[in-house]
């Protein structure tokens, strides 16, 4: 049974800028199936944070259960789940931390307010609403007390950012960045992110954070932030090899392990791993083995890697200067997508152990990809 412990509003906190569709979340990223699951219940929203520990935010598929919700978690690699949803939140998305913090989102219109949870779901804080109307903007948190609300806004290879960041759990907010005014003027004051393309924005420490831009034509840019969001640099990002005739864009995120950072960048029909050794100030790209393909990118560690696509794990242990091929029991379809913030659909907690949502199915390896068994949800 889940205590619910309401409080003053007091705590705002994030929502994925995701496209929804009721209450069900409509994302290349984590797609919720076209079809009514076998017991009514679909998986929307797989969020691994370890090797045992997965939240999976569930929807009702069918005229029976329509409007009915799950948010089930596992601590012990899916073999038991509990159902941690709170009694009176309409859920419109969440967000983990690890496997005890995670938020919701509840109700879109006209205010969105927020549900925290410390014990892994035991217990649920009621607090206070996003900073945007009708929650419109995607927040994610580094700890307890930092977050920041995105909200985007553009399409055709536009798009005007502005990040909201909080100190205190979501009591307060602060703008920190925008880039409204490009939109009548094309010069990019410093410190700011430009006007063009598409964007993710990703923080992976209360002062550490990345845009990635997906572009409609060449090289996509990378830029990074020390302070929270308030300034922003570009970095260095190498040519790959070949030429870009169909854009380029960055899979989330930048994973960092002291001075080497890790992330795939999307060409045309195919991936290139970028790493950099230097503090994240530049990126080359590494070759990969075989023909170009697509490939979701995942780093364990500064050297161990998994590249994942279709029925293959590509592995490196020694930062790309060997690779070898590993040909799994499961085809998957895997998809990428520039969101903010995502949940991986590919996440190995360690070189053998990983997980992998494929459209509204859980998989989980236990021997670095060889053989993968699909992980049952109590209601999919």
């Amino acid at each position: 049974m889940v205590t619910h412990v309401t409080t003053p509003a007091k705590r705002c906190l994030f929502a994925l800028l995701l496209t929804f569709i009721g209450i069900a979340i409509v994302s290349p990223w984590n797609e919720t199936s076209a079809s009514a699951a076998a017991n009514g219940q679909s998986v929307a929203t797989v969020w691994p944070v370890g090797a045992n520990t997965v939240w999976a935010f569930t929807v009702g598929q069918t005229t029976a259960n329509a409007g009915s919700q799950g948010l089930e978690l596992t601590i012990n690699g899916g073999r038991s789940w509990a159902n941690v949803a709170p009694s009176d939140c309409l859920i419109t998305s969440m967000f983990a931390l690890s496997s005890t913090h995670a938020w919701l989102t509840c109700g879109n219109s006209p205010k969105t307010f927020i549900e925290a949870t410390t014990d892994g779901g035991r217990h649920w804080t009621h607090g206070g609403v996003l900073p945007i109307a009708g929650g419109n903007c995607s927040l994610q948190f580094a700890s307890s007390e930092v977050g920041w609300c995105t909200q985007m806004d553009g399409a055709a290879g536009s798009m005007v950012i502005t990040i909201y960041r909080t100190g205190d759990g979501g009591a307060s907010w602060k703008m920190v960045s925008s880039n409204a005014s490009q939109v009548a003027n094309s010069k990019v004051p410093a410190g700011s992110l430009p006007f063009m393309c598409d964007k993710d924005v990703e923080f992976t420490t209360p002062s550490r954070g990345w845009a990635l831009f997906a572009c409609n034509g060449g090289l996509a840019p990378l830029y990074e932030t020390f302070d929270g969001g308030s300034s922003w640099v570009r970095r260095g990002v190498a040519s790959p090899p070949g030429p870009l005739p169909d854009g380029s864009y960055f899979q989330p995120k930048v994973q960092q392990f002291g001075r080497v950072a890790v992330v795939g960048l999307e060409v045309g029909s195919h991936t290139v791993v970028y790493v950099s050794t230097n503090g994240a100030a530049s990126f080359h790209p590494v070759a990969i083995p075989g023909s170009p393909r697509y490939w979701i990118v995942d780093a364990v560690s500064a050297t161990t890697w998994r590249l994942v696509a279709g029925n293959e794990v590509l592995a490196t242990n020694n930062g790309g200067k060997s690779w070898t091929t590993r040909t799994t029991n499961v085809k998957f379809k895997l998809f990428g997508a520039y969101r903010s913030p995502e949940p991986p659909s590919v996440y190995f907690a360690t070189g053998r152990i990983g997980w992998a949502d494929e459209t509204s199915s859980i998989w989980r390896t236990t021997d670095g990809g060889d053989h993968w068994r699909e992980v049952a949800v109590p209601g999919v």
